[in-house]
């Protein structure tokens, strides 16, 4: 990705931005503890925040753009409680992948129950 359109800062202030979204996501899995199916969801929503910024650019906006605030992990490690935010994102993702596995061990008892 290279953007020729940004001058000076900008385009320092932009890669500063991704590198360090990627920075915070894995920060984060190694904090809490994330694996799995709740590692790829995180890796996704910073994916996603920073394919939101370069869409962004595309488009070709006039204001500025603070990329901060586009990105998710980027964002929670400068707003005060940001770690509060991250702990619940956390359980909210671990509350989810432990539903998954409730769901597929009871659909697995009843069609082996089926079966008998």
């Amino acid at each position: 990705m290279e953007f020729p359109e940004l001058k000076g800062h900008t385009r320092r202030d932009y890669w500063l931005a991704i590198i360090l979204e990627v920075l915070y996501v894995h920060r984060y899995i190694k904090k809490f503890k994330i694996n799995s199916v709740a590692k790829d969801e995180a890796i996704s929503k910073a994916v996603l925040g920073i394919l939101r910024v370069q869409a962004i650019q595309e488009v070709g906006l006039t204001n500025p753009v603070r990329y901060e605030n586009l990105l998710p992990f980027n964002l929670c490690d400068q707003l005060p409680g940001g770690d509060r935010i991250l702990e619940t994102l956390a359980e909210m993702s671990s509350s989810r992948v432990l539903d998954r596995t409730a769901k597929a061990k009871e659909g697995n008892i009843n069609y082996v129950l089926c079966k008998l």
